[in-house]
């Protein structure tokens, strides 16, 4: 069976990814080889979710995917953006 890491420690958002991913792959978390994230220090969704990509294959011989995402409100131009999940910590996180 061939292999596919996905590239979160968000257990909702493995989930959700390996849900899309058709059932000829095993679907591989990095919590299970016990491989930490990366600091995500992109100026956007995409810039981290190459950062993650390339920091979780240095781990596999094996195909990777991750992705990014976050809050971004109109009213507030568009924050907090690539910087939800640290907005959200400070203001007491979420539910």
């Amino acid at each position: 069976m061939k292999k596919i890491l996905i590239g979160t420690h968000n257990n909702g958002k493995f989930r959700e990814i390996a849900y899309l991913i058709s059932n000829k792959f095993k679907k591989i978390s990095p919590k299970s080889l016990n491989i930490k994230s990366p600091k995500e220090t992109g100026k956007s969704f995409v810039s981290n979710s190459k950062l993650k990509v390339n920091f979780f294959s240095k781990y596999v011989n094996y195909p990777v995917i991750s992705d990014d995402s976050g809050l971004c409100i109109n009213f507030l131009k568009n924050k907090p953006g690539v910087h939800s999940a640290r907005y959200a910590k400070k203001h007491g996180g979420f539910f």
